[in-house]
């Protein structure tokens, strides 16, 4: 009796869909969202107004901790690769990290993952995640290269090689060979290739990771600074540009938002902004708290 019980309860279903008229279609899912994750260098927690700093400007990243979400008990790992690494992977370091300036080439990213999902990804910035000749060597192996973390265009300081990230800089653009660009700076170039890689895949989703070369020193004069025109990208650093450098950081973050806002994108964009690890220790920054 119990087998003839299940095909009499499914001709009673079938026959009960009938009196039904059938549901409408759910209504089309909302776009995935964009992102933008950005990753200042060597910036300290104290160092942001939004944080009670006194001693730099920085209106625009302050104006997004005020109009959006902060995250004020989350910790960085006291190096900037091993944050990188933890960051990109969401592993622990102790089950990734293969030595400083290194990825694991078997690693799979969030590039990979946002890439298989349908996103167009690209980073933008600072790599130092495939070792340069020295630290290749002293770890027996190389890291990984931006193509192969799973970014599909990239614009990079410090693949292979190393030279100056700001005036004058060494870069490798699009996948092609590392070289100078002279009469360029650095941070503005980087900040030109995530605003036309955003433009040319408005329509589409888009991730976008952007290490950036900023606060790390050498801490020499941007182009807002009136030592710029006559500096000299090999002389070193001086902790007394520290505060333009801030402020040149603080107006390329603003120059992202007001080009998504400018293609009507910033709605559907998770713009996401945090450091690898904190200020370098020459620099007292006066806070609302005391000087740290």
């Amino acid at each position: 009796m119990r087998y003839a019980i299940l095909p009499a309860l499914l001709m009673g279903l079938l026959a009960g869909c009938t009196a039904f008229e059938a549901e409408p279609p759910d209504p089309p899912l909302a776009p995935p969202p964009n992102v933008i994750l950005i990753m200042a260098d060597d910036l300290g927690y104290e160092v942001l107004g939004a944080n009670g700093s006194l001693s730099y400007d920085t209106p625009r990243l302050d104006a997004l901790a005020q109009t959006g979400m902060r995250f004020t008990a989350c910790y960085s790992t006291p190096l900037c690769t091993t944050t990188r690494v933890q960051l990109m992977t969401g592993k622990y370091n102790f089950r990734n990290y293969i030595g400083f300036g290194l990825l694991d080439p078997t690693e799979r990213t969030f590039g990979h993952l946002l890439r298989a999902a349908g996103y167009r990804t690209a980073v933008v910035g600072k790599w130092q995640l495939y070792g340069n000749e020295d630290q290749r060597r002293l770890y027996g192996r190389a890291g990984t290269r931006p193509a192969e973390a799973g970014f599909e265009d990239h614009c990079v300081w410090q693949v292979e090689e190393g030279g100056n990230r700001f005036k004058d800089p060494f870069l490798y653009l699009h996948g092609e060979p590392g070289r100078s660009y002279p009469g360029a700076y650095g941070p503005d170039l980087f900040v030109d290739c995530l605003k036309d890689f955003v433009t040319a895949h408005q329509d589409e989703p888009f991730f976008v990771y952007y290490p950036m070369v900023f606060t790390h020193k050498p801490f020499q004069p941007t182009p807002d600074h009136p030592d710029y025109a006559t500096s000299d990208p090999d002389a070193g650093s001086d902790a007394a540009y520290f505060a333009d450098n801030v402020r040149y950081m603080d107006a390329l973050v603003g120059r992202i938002v007001d080009h998504l806002d400018s293609l009507g994108v910033r709605e559907n964009t998770l713009l996401l902004f945090t450091g690898d690890n904190g200020t370098n220790n020459g620099i007292v920054t006066q806070t609302v708290e005391g000087p740290v």
